[in-house]
């Protein structure tokens, strides 16, 4: 059964659809973003960040960081270097600070997110 799940796993059509949810997820948050600075240009949010409410959630075990807590500055920085924020993993996962898009994909292909 292990082995018929790896192959199936390992097939161009599984890989295309977890590139398809990567290249999904990174647009969802650039969406966000986006319609998060639309509408503070048209005065319809503040500008203020809520930094202490995001820290209250926010898994990042990257103690020098000082985008912890400030959302559209972590995710800016992230998708800038071809990763996601330590939001888009588990506990386990994000405290190995491999962020990237492939080791989302592995994990998307372990099942283990």
């Amino acid at each position: 059964m292990v082995d018929f799940v790896k192959e199936k796993l390992t097939r161009p059509s599984c890989q295309s659809m977890i590139i398809s949810y990567m290249i999904f997820l990174k647009n969802a948050i650039i969406s966000l973003c986006i319609s998060g600075c639309l509408a503070i240009m048209k005065g319809k949010r503040n500008m203020e960040c809520n930094r202490e409410k995001n820290l209250e959630v926010c898994n990042c075990t990257y103690e020098p960081c000082a985008r912890k807590g400030t959302c559209c500055e972590c995710i800016a920085y992230h998708l800038k270097m071809r990763q996601l924020p330590g939001c888009c993993f588990s506990k386990d996962a994000e405290s190995t600070y491999d962020r990237s898009f492939e080791h989302f994909s592995r994990l998307v292909q372990q099942g283990k997110i």
